[in-house]
Order: structure tokens, then C-alpha cells, then sequence
């Protein structure tokens, strides 16, 4: 049976090959694609539930996901991707890695792993936390430890319809989601307003937030030093704004500050010009209208979000889609043991 000169879809259904929905892209165009993987932070573990909602993974896992995928796509190092996406072209069924806000547990151990198989990947950075800075903190990071160390198990909010009970850390868990879901895409203004809120209900103070950071080393970030040694293996640092709030609910002077002060930065500490920029939660509701046309004009030659689906020069420079880790791996299939 010849099938050379068949579409892929056909192929596919003739060989009875399940079709996962990236597959399904590719096949509808028969064209090659590439798609970039949006990871966080990788730890030694063991993992909690706060841990997997917060997109958190360990080496053995890190280490099985890039095993498995091996043997269904192309690992490529970012550096690779990139020069690809530029020129307009693509390796069929390439992956290539990425990790958002500069975590020190990708210096640590994605680092010597992915050395370890000559592969590099970009790092997408938020100035103000290099280096852990004393009182100096994510302020997703905040929510979760404030969900993560309180005493409460039960709490109303003003921006919440109803309730939330947590007596449980599985209840915890949920809570904590709910609030970042809302408080991420709501105004600025509010937005503060609410996480204030948040630590009140809780009674949950800022001194005893950050102690508890410091004492562990998933909340810590690379130092300067370090992120020179990542570009010094062949990485990518790219630019992830400066406090990682949601730039479609910043007014217009605050965005360009966001966009433009980390644009500053990099090129004034390190000397690093045309990084590619990642929009913080990157979802279409977190990217707005606005932003792309502000990254752009600040420098940025490519901006990705976080809406799923294959790379392509084509469309949009600074819309680019990238595809959360936990979801590729629900959309492919793949069971990691």
C-alpha cells in the first residue's frame, strides 16, 4: 500500500493512528510545524498540590517529559527555533522549551539536564526579582503562600460572589485558584486592591510571607551572574515586563513603563538588545490590543503568548502562540508513569 502522495489526515485515519489536536493542526495544513512548551520552575520534590497548580515540576518528572517526548518529536534548542521562526521556515513535529520568571530551579537543574542533551532554551525574566531582593516578591507568590501558611479556613471577599472554604489543602488549593484567576484579569487598581484583601482576610501578614520564601528554595530567583552564565551555554534571556501584572488591565503610562523599563534594564546591566518578550499569563484576555503594538515599538522583534498552536512568522511577530506544558501533554496524550 503506497500512501506517499496522500494528505496526512488520510494517512492517519488509514494507518488508525489517533489524531491528537496538534497532530490534527498539522494534518489540516500538511505543512511542518513547531510549537514552544511554556514550563516555570523545576525542583528537586517531592510536589504538593500548590506545587502543580503553580507550575511547579520535578527533575524526575522534567527528565521523563523530555525522554517521552523524544521519541514522538523533535527536540530542538531554542536558540535553533528561533533562527527558524525568523527565516520563515519550520522543522516538522519540533519542540522547543521556554520558562517564565527566572526561577533559580532553572539554573540549578534544567540547566545541566538540558546541557547534558546540547540543548539550550529562553528564559523570560522580570527584573525587579533578580536575585531575590529583600522584600521582594511575586505577587502571585504572595496569594499562594498566604493560602499556603494561614490559619483560616474559611474566607468572603468583596470581589468573590460567594464564600470560600478551605479547611482541607486540596480546598486550599482551589481557593488560591479562584482569587489569581479573578485578580489577574481585573484593573490594576482593583487588582491591588483585591490582593490586599486577600492578605487581610487571611491574616496572613507580608513579613511573615516573605520569611517563609526565604527559607525555601522554589521561591528563589536567578542572580545576574547566573543569567550570564545561562547566555555564556548558548540560552535565550528574553524579557517578561518588569512586575509581571497583567498588561491588557494597565493604563497606558504604566504599560510602557512595564515594557520599556525592562526593555532598559537588559540593555543597560548586561548590554543585551532585540530580546524576544513574553506576555505575562499571555492569555488573549491578558495580552489585550494594546500591548503588542508597545512591545514592538520598544524594540522586541517577537512577543508570545500563551494561546496554543503551532509557530508562524507568518501571522503575527508579537502574537506568537506557545503552549502550556501540563495542557501539551493532556492534548498528546502523553503519560509520564
Amino acid at each position: 500500500m503506497c500512501l506517499c502522495n496522500e494528505p496526512v489526515q488520510d494517512v492517519l485515519h488509514t494507518l488508525r493512528i489517533p489524531v491528537s489536536p496538534l497532530t490534527a493542526e498539522i494534518a489540516q495544513t500538511n505543512e511542518p510545524a513547531m510549537h514552544l512548551i511554556c514550563l516555570h520552575n523545576v525542583v528537586p520534590g517531592p510536589i504538593d498540590a500548590f506545587d502543580e497548580k503553580c507550575s511547579r515540576i520535578s527533575v524526575a518528572e522534567f527528565e521523563a517529559f523530555l525522554d517521552r517526548v523524544s521519541e514522538q518529536f523533535e527536540l530542538i534548542s531554542y536558540s535553533v527555533y528561533e533562527t527558524l521562526l525568523r527565516e520563515g521556515e519550520a522543522a516538522s513535529r519540533a519542540l522547543a522549551l521556554s520558562f517564565d520568571d527566572g526561577f533559580r530551579g532553572v539554573y540549578d537543574y534544567v540547566l545541566p539536564v538540558l546541557r547534558e542533551r546540547n540543548l539550550d532554551a529562553v528564559a523570560f525574566i522580570n527584573p525587579p526579582v533578580i536575585g531575590n531582593p529583600p522584600g521582594t516578591l511575586f505577587h502571585f507568590l504572595e496569594l499562594e503562600i498566604a493560602f499556603r501558611i494561614t490559619d483560616q479556613q474559611e474566607a468572603a471577599f468583596s470581589f468573590l460572589d460567594a464564600p470560600l472554604y478551605f479547611a482541607s489543602e486540596k480546598a486550599r488549593v482551589k481557593a488560591m485558584k479562584s482569587v489569581k484567576k479573578h485578580l489577574k484579569a481585573i484593573p490594576e487598581i482593583d487588582r491591588a486592591a483585591g490582593h490586599a484583601e486577600v492578605l487581610e482576610r487571611l491574616r496572613v501578614g507580608r513579613g511573615a510571607i516573605h520569611a517563609y520564601a526565604a527559607g525555601r528554595s522554589s521561591f528563589q530567583t536567578m542572580t545576574e551572574d547566573e543569567l550570564r552564565d545561562l547566555r555564556s551555554a548558548g540560552w535565550t534571556i528574553g524579557s517578561h515586563g518588569m512586575s509581571h501584572r497583567t498588561l491588557s488591565m494597565l493604563p497606558a503610562d504604566e504599560l510602557d513603563h512595564e515594557i520599556e523599563m525592562a526593555r532598559a534594564y537588559f540593555a543597560d546591566t548586561f548590554g543585551w538588545h532585540d530580546l524576544p518578550f513574553a506576555y505575562p499569563y499571555g492569555d488573549i484576555v491578558h495580552v489585550g490590543e494594546a500591548a503588542p503594538a508597545r512591545v514592538a515599538a520598544a524594540g522586541h522583534p517577537i512577543a508570545y503568548t500563551t494561546v496554543p498552536g503551532p509557530s508562524d512568522i507568518g501571522t503575527n511577530p508579537h502574537r506568537l502562540p506557545r503552549i502550556d506544558y501540563k495542557r501539551f501533554l493532556r492534548e498528546e496524550g502523553i503519560l509520564l508513569g
